[in-house]
């Protein structure tokens, strides 16, 4: 189901559900809830930063993940070529979610570079 929870019911276990698409809303019933708010996006907060200034990619939304990957891969084609790269992945700010997920892609980084046998040329 894709929708709006509109409230939570801990004690009864369930949550009211507005739906995607039209229609009324419905009542969802679990056994274990998890609330994962994602990321509240805010590349102003750091100057230069965000993929509309040019200047870095992001991988917090399916867009911006496709958009770090073509990137990724045009850099990874420099190195084939024999350039030396510098990669920085940070989190841009004090108050930005998703630090995780920027430790997770340093590794990815690290095994994939190995794995095409340029982690040589590049400085993560």
């Amino acid at each position: 189901m894709q929708g709006r929870v509109t409230e939570v019911h801990p004690d009864e276990r369930y949550v009211t559900l507005a739906p995607h698409q039209q229609g009324q809303p419905e009542r969802l019933d679990y056994d274990y809830l998890l609330i994962a708010t994602g990321p509240k996006l805010n590349f102003a907060a750091t100057p230069g930063l965000g993929h509309t200034e040019g200047h870095t990619v992001s991988i917090c939304t399916l867009d911006h993940a496709i958009e770090a990957r073509d990137s990724y891969l045009e850099q990874v084609q420099r190195l084939e070529k024999g350039e030396r790269l510098r990669f920085v992945v940070g989190t841009g700010h004090p108050g930005a979610t998703c630090q995780g997920a920027a430790l997770e892609y340093i590794s990815n980084i690290h095994k994939d570079l190995v794995r095409r046998r340029v982690r040589d040329r590049a400085e993560v």
